[in-house]
């Protein structure tokens, strides 16, 4: 079963189209898990948020921020990637992410490790969201017969040319079937259906 969807030869390029824009910044910083580095972390958070932002050029009020941390146990070398907590930075925001962190740490480790915690990088994904083409209403919506024709196709089957009918997908309706041998035209792509095979038109 192969799935053939609206837009084939161009798939890269619409999802590039429908992709929001984001960046990310980081900084290694390390430093204990204490509130007497809370004020220190606010500096960094809104140092590489405004770097985010002057990447995209964007607004504050047009984004989404989401800061995240680097962190691993006193003495460890490797370190996880928590995403940090929303809310202002005090104690409370302090302890929900060491929290976070000892969850995680449990998943990906399989045991509780307990002790000191230390942040190493810190890091913030700006995100900008963009207006959504929607691809499938550009090609739909078209009425009457999809069979526009027939043309001369080499057909591996039968070793040589055969008159093949020829479809204009734009014109295809939800439920309509195609039996092959047969051409699917498009503007940016076109389908072969060999012999044996039938397509049906899906929603959507």
């Amino acid at each position: 079963r192969v799935v053939i969807p609206i837009g084939a030869g161009v798939g890269s390029a619409i999802g590039l189209l429908r992709t929001d824009m984001s960046t990310e910044r980081s900084r290694t910083s390390v430093m204990p898990a204490s509130l007497g580095g809370l004020p220190a972390m606010v500096g960094i958070f809104e140092e590489l948020t405004e770097a985010g932002l002057a990447d995209l050029d964007a607004a504050r009020d047009s984004v989404s921020i989401h800061p995240a941390v680097d962190m691993r146990y006193l003495g460890q070398a490797h370190e996880l990637t928590i995403p940090a907590p929303d809310g202002p930075l005090d104690g409370s925001w302090l302890a929900e992410l060491e929290d976070r962190f000892g969850a995680r740490y449990g998943v990906v480790y399989g045991s509780v490790h307990g002790g000191a915690v230390e942040l190493v990088s810190f890091r913030v994904r700006v995100v900008q969201p963009v207006s959504q083409p929607d691809v499938a209403d550009a090609e739909s919506g078209l009425a009457g017969d999809a069979h526009v024709g027939d043309r001369p196709a080499w057909s591996p089957d039968d070793g040589g040319y055969l008159s093949t009918p020829v479809y204009e997908r734009s014109l295809l309706r939800t439920g309509d079937r195609v039996s092959g041998p047969a051409i699917i035209e498009e503007r940016d792509a076109t389908v072969i259906i060999p012999r044996r095979w039938h397509v049906t038109v899906e929603p959507g």
